[in-house]
């Protein structure tokens, strides 16, 4: 539960009049020792100390009279009487502000000085001034009934101090709602930006799109007008598909191993054709050697021709040499022929070289 709010100064201070009018008139010590409190508690609240210490005053003597009371209760009489008092003042409808007394306020408190016989003139002389004592007892009465406030209290601060701590909070605040605009409009430039983007990117697409679906129709129908294999609208699909880095490497070590064999089969038959030519060379000495001696000798018969011209393209030709007397066999590749010679002289035609292979 929050405290309940405290009453103006106006209040308290019209209620402590009130209370010690009552007691003015009462020869009861409670009333003047509620009239006291008020007092007490007015005084509390004013900020001038002047104001503050006459408050305090008219406390201090209500407490006097209650304890003067207590203690004789049968001397009332001897208690001196108010002179007569004005109505009370009524308080405006509205209140002043807080640490303030309206002037029927002060002039009432002047009266109760007065009546108490603590009070003197609106305007002491210097005559009329109070003794270093009077004040020295004066402001130890204000320190005993109101007590010293603290340096921190908002009413023992100056008026100018809290005017610029005002100001300094206000200039805080402005500031801050300076910097807080400035963010709320850095945040709406980038959301309208982050927005643009989003449209711009919106049209970019759907422009795309657009642009897209007439080249997809301009295709169509330009693969319908022209029904041909060889037009490139037709070829959805490539027939033949690309091929990988190992198939290109397969490919190229099976030529590799393909040129070898050429190669090699191209320096055999290079092998064998010299040996037929230099076969060839011996056969044409030898022949030019016995054209003069074969002048005087009769013709050859067709077999012997055969057999002293030598192989022929497509003709396989083996020679063997037993003693003095050389037999030749020559074999045609695709027939059955077979012709074996007769029998010749070691100076006769030289032998074939071995065949080597094919």
């Amino acid at each position: 539960m929050g405290t309940p709010p405290r009453p103006p100064l106006a209040a308290v201070a019209l209620e402590a009049q009130e209370l010690g009018a009552l007691a003015e008139v009462s020869v009861e010590s409670a009333a003047h020792e509620r009239a006291a409190r008020k007092y007490v508690e007015a005084a509390k609240r004013v900020r001038d100390p002047t104001t503050r210490r006459a408050i305090a005053l008219v406390g201090h003597a209500h407490a006097r009279r209650a304890a003067f009371l207590k203690r004789h209760p049968d001397d009332d009489h001897k208690a001196p009487k108010p002179p007569p008092e004005e109505s009370p003042v009524s308080s405006s409808s509205v209140d002043p502000p807080s640490g303030t007394l309206c002037v029927p306020d002060l002039l009432a408190l002047e009266r109760r000085l007065h009546a108490l016989g603590v009070g003197g003139r609106s305007r002491p002389t210097r005559s009329a001034k109070p003794v270093p004592w009077v004040r020295r007892e004066t402001t130890e009465i204000v320190t005993a009934y109101v007590g010293t406030l603290s340096p921190d209290h908002p009413s023992e601060l100056p008026s100018h101090d809290r005017e610029e701590h005002l100001a300094r909070g206000l200039k805080r605040l402005s500031d801050e709602n300076a910097s807080l605009r400035r963010d709320r409009d850095a945040l709406a430039a980038k959301i309208e930006a982050a927005d643009r983007a989003k449209r711009d990117v919106d049209e970019f697409k759907h422009s795309f799109q657009k642009k897209f679906d007439a080249l997809k129709k301009r295709l169509d129908e330009f693969r319908r007008e022209y029904p041909n294999a060889n037009n490139p609208a037709n070829a959805l699909v490539d027939p033949q598909q690309p091929q990988t880095y190992t198939q290109l490497q397969d490919e190229l070590k099976t030529l590799h191993e393909r040129l070898k064999q050429e190669q090699d089969f191209s320096r055999k038959k290079d092998k064998v054709i010299e040996r037929y030519e230099h076969w060839y060379r011996a056969l044409k000495a030898s022949a030019n050697k016995r054209r003069p001696a074969s002048s005087s000798r009769p013709a050859l018969p067709d077999d012997a021709k055969q057999q002293t011209a030598g192989p022929t393209a497509g003709q396989q030709t083996t020679t063997t040499t037993t003693g003095g007397s050389t037999t030749t066999t020559t074999t045609t590749t695709g027939g059955s022929t077979a012709t074996t010679g007769g029998s010749q002289s070691a100076g006769g035609v030289p032998p074939l070289p071995p065949a080597g292979p094919p």
